[in-house]
């Protein structure tokens, strides 16, 4: 069976046809704790893609730069193989650009997907982009292939590959092979560093009120938390496992501020590959009266889990979900009902086994029929089976 890909056009791109003799597809398993194994590579010169490039770029070899950044990484039933999902930008001028704009800009493929084998170093993936000529907005479809991709991090590992249009040769989103002679491995991007980006929306039991404590910190600090953050403090990334500081700001503003041990938790954690998911138990900070010289961990009854839904809608936009709970009984002192959050940035992307699903797409086609009496014709995107 092929393997299924985004696509605009009738016949979706088929992973079997175009790698299958460089990394046959195999079933995906588990997704793996951290993307560290192949987090994404970096090449400073490029050949080739002139057709897609923007005309007025700097026509030295040194303003041009390549980069495949990977989002996620599953096992699969063949040993030592991996399903990558992974994002690839071109640049020809040396301009950053934010990445609201980062389409507009450069060419852009955000959601290439297929195999890696780390015994041979082979890797293959294909998907769609864009790229905006002449002020319309082109697409495009690729296979990236690379050659010597090992978790090694040697210094003398080069990696080669190539960037091949799937488009036909007389089609305007056709461009010549991008070959790059050498590539680096970028810095590690994994769970572990990229929470801290996150920021999260807590939501209480209903029977909270100002006689009750509501949060792990109770009434002492004078305010309900409305945000948390999570701060990586250690990552264990062969064990799977992390530790990690909780902070319960006073508004989404005191993201930034520094650490108050008054509305911090630390929590150590594993990673749970089968439900995918993170499990915590969180400690509060037990400090001195006029100093935090003594400051120490104290009450550990707490635990913590962050999850990361299969299915995200636009009535359930959060692709990270958790609760915060006690072990302690009603009438002990620390005691707080079970907290939910969620994550508010979503700037987490190609999480594992996640989708978005449209469930609104009826209603609107049944508003724009009694507004307009007619549905305008359009080509949604496909799964190759």
């Amino acid at each position: 069976m092929a393997m299924g890909f985004f696509s605009s056009s009738p016949t979706p791109l088929s992973y079997t046809h175009h790698c299958a003799s460089i990394v046959p597809e195999s079933t995906p398993t588990r997704p793996e704790f951290t993307t560290s194994r192949l987090t994404g590579f970096s090449a400073g010169y490029f050949t080739g893609g002139t057709a897609i490039l923007d005309q007025n770029s700097s026509p030295f070899a040194f303003s041009k730069s390549l980069s495949f950044q990977t989002r996620s990484l599953s096992a699969t039933k063949t040993k030592g193989e991996f399903k990558v999902e992974g994002r690839l930008v071109l640049s020809s001028d040396g301009t950053c650009y934010y990445e609201e704009n980062l389409e507009r800009h450069r060419p852009s493929f955000p959601q290439l997907q297929g195999f890696w084998s780390e015994p041979s170093g082979k890797l293959c993936v294909v998907g769609v982009g864009s790229v905006y000529s002449g002020g319309s907005k082109l697409r495009l479809s690729a296979v990236l292939k690379l050659s010597n991709v090992n978790s090694s991090k040697n210094i003398t590992d080069l990696v080669t590959g190539t960037l091949e249009s799937l488009d036909s040769a007389d089609d305007s989103s056709y461009f010549d092979p991008i070959s790059t002679p050498s590539l680096r491995t970028d810095s590690m991007n994994s769970i572990c560093s990229v929470l801290s980006l996150e920021q999260f929306g807590l939501e209480y039991a209903h029977d909270c009120n100002p006689s009750r404590n509501c949060s792990p910190f109770g009434r002492n600090i004078g305010y309900l938390p409305q945000f948390i953050s999570i701060k990586e403090v250690h990552c264990s990334e062969n064990e799977e496992k992390l530790q990690v500081m909780v902070k319960f700001p006073n508004s989404s503003y005191d993201y930034y501020r520094s650490f108050d041990p008054g509305t911090t938790l630390i929590a150590e954690g594993s990673w749970d590959g089968e439900k995918t998911r993170l499990c915590f138990v969180a400690c509060r900070i037990l400090t001195g009266v006029d100093s935090l010289a003594d400051a120490r961990v104290g009450d550990c009854s707490i635990g913590l889990s962050l999850g990361f839904p299969e299915i995200v809608s636009i009535r359930n936009s959060s692709n990270m979900v958790g609760e915060i709970w006690t072990n302690n009984t009603v009438n002990d002192p620390g005691f707080f009902s079970k907290i939910v959050f969620h994550s508010i940035r979503n700037r987490i992307l190609g999480i594992p086994r996640q989708r978005y699903v449209y469930t609104e797409i009826q209603r609107a086609r049944k508003l724009f029929l009694e507004k307009k009496g007619d549905i305008p014709k359009w080509k949604p995107f496909q799964f190759a089976v």
